[in-house]
């Protein structure tokens, strides 16, 4: 197990690509700016889809963030929120790279309509290709893996100019795009 897990690890690194590492720093005057509008040509089976096309960051580049809302949403009610990763493909198959979607508009409408969830809305964070893995790998768990296979890891990533961006990622959606969310949206 540790060697399997070792490899996959390995893989991911290697995979990477050489990225800019620049991120914008959020302002005051850009968090009053951030401004979700609807995405006009979505197909969706129900509900409403707004996006904010370039959400700004200091922690990692900016990328498109996807609110979906079931279809009877209202300001006079609370909704809790899910937070999914690779945004662009959770909706929409006619906009995926591979024109395939998660079918989450469907399946939260269901699980809503036959009540079995409490109503809730989804934060959809769009991923950026080239460097998805930099930003979703957990940095932490580099430590779990055997020492020697560590050290040529980070050999290979200082090579390709690699650098793992999980907390980063983590501290965006904690510290950044919740507290937009927790003021626009009825959550």
């Amino acid at each position: 197990m540790k060697i399997l897990i070792n490899l996959i690890c390995l893989l991911i690194l290697v995979g990477l690509v050489k990225t800019d590492s620049a991120v914008l720093v959020l302002n005051k005057n850009q968090t009053n700016d951030i401004k979700f509008k609807t995405v006009e040509n979505a197909v969706l089976a129900g509900g409403k889809l707004l996006r904010a096309a370039s959400f700004p960051s200091q922690y990692i580049r900016p990328r498109p963030v996807d609110v979906w809302l079931p279809k009877d949403y209202s300001r006079a009610k609370k909704y809790s929120v899910l937070y999914m990763h690779d945004g662009q493909m959770l909706f929409d198959s006619t906009t995926s790279w591979n024109k395939q979607e998660w079918k989450v508009d469907e399946w939260a409408t269901k699980l809503m309509e036959g009540e079995k969830v409490q109503d809730f809305i989804v934060v959809a964070i769009h991923n950026i290709p080239e460097i998805r893995w930099q930003d979703l790998f957990p940095e932490k768990a580099i430590n779990f893996i055997d020492e020697s296979v560590r050290d040529s890891l980070a050999d290979i990533a200082g090579k390709m100019n690699i650098k793992l961006n999980g907390d980063n990622y983590l501290k965006f959606i904690v510290k950044e795009l919740k507290p937009i969310i927790d003021d626009q949206f009825s959550v």
